[in-house]
Parts: C-alpha cells; sequence; structure tokens
C-alpha cells in the first residue's frame, strides 16, 4: 500500500490556554493533550475513519480511549465541537486473547474508532480496513515502530489504498 505520514504540529501555549479544563492532576498532561487534538484534527483533515494508536504505557492507553476521564481523546473530541460517536477502546497484553478479539472485531466493523494499545498490536494482527496507526508516545525500538506501520499497511483483498502513520509535533512556547 502506499503510505503518507502526517507530522501534524499544534501550538502548546493554545492547547493550554483552550483545554486546560480538561487537565488534571492524574491525567494526561497539557502536551499530551495537545497530540489529542492534533490526532482529532488530522481525522476530520485526511478523512480517517479505523485507527490504532500506539502510547508508551498501557494505562495511558486505557485512559486515552475511556470516555469516563475528562482528557480522554473521545472528551477532547467533543470538546472541539467533534460529536460524531467514535469506537473507543484499548487493549492490552493483561486481557486474554478472546477480549483482544471482540475489541479487534469492534473496530473493523465500526464505521469510525480506533483501538489504543501499548506495544500490544505491533504484530500477529490483520486489520486490512485499517487508515491509519498514530503514534501518541516515544517508541524507541526501530522493529516495534515497523511492526506498528506494518499494521496500517495491509491492504483489503483488491483493493488500493493509502496508509497513513500520525505524529504529533508539538511546539513548546519559544520553540
Amino acid at each position: 500500500a502506499d503510505y503518507q505520514i502526517i507530522a501534524l504540529s499544534i501550538e502548546s501555549p493554545r492547547v493550554r490556554e483552550s483545554l486546560i479544563t480538561l487537565e488534571d492532576d492524574d491525567g494526561f498532561s497539557v502536551r499530551q493533550i495537545a497530540t489529542h487534538v492534533a490526532l482529532a484534527k488530522a481525522i476530520v483533515r485526511f478523512d480517517l475513519a479505523k485507527l490504532l494508536t500506539f502510547h508508551d504505557r498501557v494505562r495511558d492507553a486505557r485512559r486515552f480511549a475511556d470516555p469516563e476521564f475528562p482528557d480522554s481523546f473521545p472528551q477532547v473530541r467533543s470538546a472541539l465541537g467533534y460529536d460524531e460517536e467514535i469506537f473507543a477502546e484499548h487493549v492490552s497484553g493483561e486481557m486474554n486473547a478472546a477480549l483482544r478479539e471482540q475489541i479487534l472485531d469492534g473496530i473493523d466493523t465500526a464505521s469510525v474508532g480506533f483501538v489504543a494499545n501499548a506495544r500490544c498490536l505491533t504484530e500477529g494482527v490483520d486489520l486490512p480496513d485499517l487508515d491509519a496507526v498514530a503514534f501518541m508516545g516515544s517508541m524507541r525500538s526501530r522493529i516495534d515502530i515497523l511492526q506498528a506501520i506494518g499494521r496500517a499497511l495491509r491492504k483489503p483483498y483488491g483493493k488500493k489504498k493509502t496508509a497513513y502513520v500520525f505524529v504529533p509535533l508539538i511546539i513548546e512556547e519559544g520553540e
């Protein structure tokens, strides 16, 4: 499949001013929330429907997907005015294989959505209708990065597609 890298930048001070109500002591930092804003904008701009997001920790993947948290991706999207319903789940190695498969079936049948994970879906996952992978944390392993990108590169049988790789660029004040 063809691919395109989306390196969308957002200025951290702008996010700090507009979304400070979403930050809490146990949650994501303003910088992390800025990556959520950038991803929400990329989904609309590039018409992305199905994504896998990769995070540093299972806790981050879980919080990113769970709309019960005020700084989750579904809540950030809503705060930005994107009210379309979205399938939002996370998977982790702590889950049994049947539950992970059920969640992956959910993204496969959803019209719009994502599955968040932390080093759980880099290999052995076949989701040919996936539009993009999004790196929401730092990944240092080249092998993990290539494996993650490979998730989006799989093509549905007999169809052409462009896969997207989302890398948020957060610009701090003075940079």
